[in-house]
């Protein structure tokens, strides 16, 4: 989730609120458990901007990383905002 949603570097944050500026915020968070896990997207939409073109969005960007995976740069990324939190 860090990837898509982590941060303003995060795939979600670049498209949502620099590019297309249809959201205030998004993050994007995943909550383990047992037997499965639940990744939840959360965006905060302009006002005037219909959230049906933000999920949209949203579906888009991740069919595109369920294809093309994380780039090199997207992984170093993530592992050093990971192991940031334990210092």
């Amino acid at each position: 989730t860090t990837v898509l949603g982590g941060g303003k570097t995060s795939r979600l944050y670049q498209r949502l609120v620099y590019q297309d500026k249809l959201v205030d915020d998004v993050s994007a968070s995943v909550q383990p458990f047992a037997l499965s896990s639940q990744v939840q997207i959360q965006a905060d939409v302009k006002d005037g901007v219909d959230p049906a073109k933000v999920e949209a969005v949203i579906d888009e960007e991740l069919k595109k990383f369920i294809a093309q995976g994380p780039t090199a740069d997207e992984l170093q990324r993530a592992q050093v905002a990971y192991r940031a939190g334990f210092v």
